[in-house]
This record gives structure tokens, sequence and C-alpha cells, in this order.
């Protein structure tokens, strides 16, 4: 009798920590899948990104091209990664002299990433998988 009770005990023990393993939030990583040669701007250093947020996290520094945050702790469910990404604009009249002003503009993911309890995902920003977010006022008026 005493041993089908510490059996019980232990299937009960598992089953909460089990239970409970699945109720943690998603962990995720944004890797910055960007490479100097997907950007038609021939200067370096516009594969850089720089304050990334999803689903509650937000990482709010330069991310170099194939570079990886840290890990964070996001809310389960379907977003979007929203991140700025460095673009030179270069006036014509400035081509000689090859000044640039450096703006940051805003951009989103191309499709919603989902991420659900007990998780982790690496979440990887490609050229092809982003668009221009206009949610938000960018460096430059419209």
């Amino acid at each position: 009798m005493m041993v089908g009770m510490r059996w019980s005990r232990l299937l009960i023990a598992w089953a909460i920590g089990l239970a409970c393993a699945a109720c943690e939030d998603p962990e995720v990583w944004i890797e910055n899948g960007l490479r100097e040669s997907s950007i038609p701007v021939p200067e370096g250093g516009l594969a850089e990104i720089r304050d990334l947020s999803f689903r509650g996290c937000r990482w709010e520094y330069e991310l170099g091209a194939g570079r990886r945050t840290g890990a964070c702790r996001a809310m389960a469910g379907e977003g979007f990664v929203f991140f700025e990404r460095r673009w030179r604009l270069v006036a014509e009249e400035e081509q000689a002299d090859s000044k640039a002003v450096v703006r940051w503009f805003r951009f989103r993911t191309r499709t919603a990433f989902r991420v659900g309890y007990g998780e982790s995902h690496v979440l990887r920003i490609e050229p092809d998988s982003m668009v221009e977010d206009f949610s938000s006022s960018g460096p430059v008026p419209h």
C-alpha cells in the first residue's frame, strides 16, 4: 500500500511539474539575417537594425548582420517583429563629396510569428521578409 502511495504522489508531482512548464511564457531571440550584399546601396553598415520589439519584449540596441539578441520571455500569441533599419540618403549634389545622411526607418516583418507557452523560438529577419512600417512616424515627414 505504501509503495502505491509513493508512486501516485510521484505521478502527481510529475504532472504538476509538466503543467507548470507548459505555462511558462515563450522564450524568444531575434536574429538579424540581413547581409551587406542584400542591401542595394554600396556603403557598409546598412544591415544594422535597432530598437527591436516583439510581443512585450524590447531590445534597445543596435544589432549587426548575423547577430542575435539576448533571450526574452514574450507573451504567447501571434505578432510582428518591429525594428528600425539604417539607411543612407545621398543627395545628387552630395554624391561627389560622398556625404550621406544616415536615417533610421521603421520596419516590421511581412508575416506574423506565432509563439506558444513553454516554447523557444529564434525569429530571423530576412531581406525579403520585411516591409516598411507606416503605423508610426518615421524620420522624414510624409
